[in-house]
């Protein structure tokens, strides 16, 4: 647990181009002076104020006071950080280190562009500022909802937008990495081809679909889906995947060590004769991590077939592990 990282993102500058945006609109629409300035007096407090009252949030899960994180702490466990992403100043109105000198504090990580933080390190100011005006904070945020800002909504849609743009960004990466595979495997002399005729078309096609629905990384999550999506199937089908995390260490594995170890003593096994059976009548001695890949008969079966040994990694050179398969006459 001691190694687990994380951080949680929030977006700062695009907040603020967001619900200014708004307020400008509000403004527009103003009946009175009074008002106007009241919702001219907003812009550029949102993203700051929102920041401030998630870095309160997180003081508050995992400060000193919180018994719960307390007790994972106990055990190695590291705070979630904000991090505050977005942090160049869009509005030329607003000063360039804007979002970087009022969002300084502990436990934090600012994904600082170059050029601003060129000007940080020119004229910015380094001191803890995160907790610093925190009742302004909530009064801008009474205040935003007051003259009809809904920051639920400016977060919520600010976070699909995010979502979608970070997605869209994978999928154009790996459109690259297979152009340059392509590239390269065209350098590289044929081993197999096939002559698919006017199946070929249909071939590609299906190839491109399978890609499109994502069908090898959904086949990795175990989804059903893929196959059949009503629940009757589902539940058989999950259950018909396991050997897809086969080679895959698991909580099982210390025991299967020890069971391999114990299995390794010194003549512990010997090559079957040919004509000797074995009789197995259930799996109890078999390590549950190989239970479900191991199925030993009733009744005696002729030891049929006996594989070379072969040392393990984790067996000391003074012994030796025997491989055998026995099959059914």
């Amino acid at each position: 647990m001691d190694r687990i990282a994380s951080v949680a993102s929030f977006f700062v500058s695009r907040i603020d181009s967001m619900a200014d945006k708004q307020l400008g609109q509000l403004a527009e629409q103003a009946t009175d002076d009074e008002q106007k300035q009241r919702i001219e007096a907003l812009l550029g407090k949102a993203a700051i104020a929102n920041a401030k009252l998630a870095y309160e949030s997180f003081k508050r899960i995992f400060g000193s006071g919180s018994d719960r994180f307390a007790k994972l702490k106990e055990k190695g466990a590291r705070v979630q950080r904000p991090l505050w992403a977005s942090t160049s100043t869009k509005n030329p109105a607003y000063p360039d280190t804007m979002y970087i000198d009022t969002l300084i504090g502990a436990d934090t990580v600012n994904t600082v562009p170059p050029a601003t933080l060129d000007a940080f390190r020119d004229h910015g100011i380094a001191k803890p500022t995160l907790e610093a005006g925190l009742e302004e904070a909530h009064h801008a945020f009474d205040e935003l909802k007051a003259v009809g800002i809904d920051m639920t909504a400016v977060t919520t849609k600010l976070t699909e937008e995010g979502v979608a743009s970070f997605s869209d960004s994978f999928d154009e990466l790996f459109e690259v990495i297979e152009a340059r595979r392509v590239e390269v495997m065209r350098s590289i002399v044929a081993r197999h081809g096939a002559a698919l005729g006017h199946y070929q078309a249909g071939f590609e096609s299906t190839l491109k679909d399978l890609d499109k629905q994502k069908v090898v990384s959904r086949m990795w999550k175990k989804d059903p889906t893929v196959w059949k999506d009503d629940p009757e199937h589902e539940k058989i089908i999950g259950n018909a995947l396991g050997w897809l995390k086969v080679a895959r260490p698991n909580s099982n594995m210390p025991w299967c060590w020890a069971w391999a170890d114990r299995a390794c003593v010194p003549r512990c096994w010997a090559a079957p004769s040919p004509r000797k059976t074995v009789t197995r009548s259930s799996t109890s001695s078999t390590p549950p991590c190989l239970r479900p890949y191991v199925t030993w008969s009733r009744r005696s079966m002729p030891a049929r077939r006996y594989l070379s040994s072969r040392r393990s990694r984790a067996t000391p050179p003074n012994r030796k592990c025997f491989s055998a398969i026995f099959t059914s006459g």
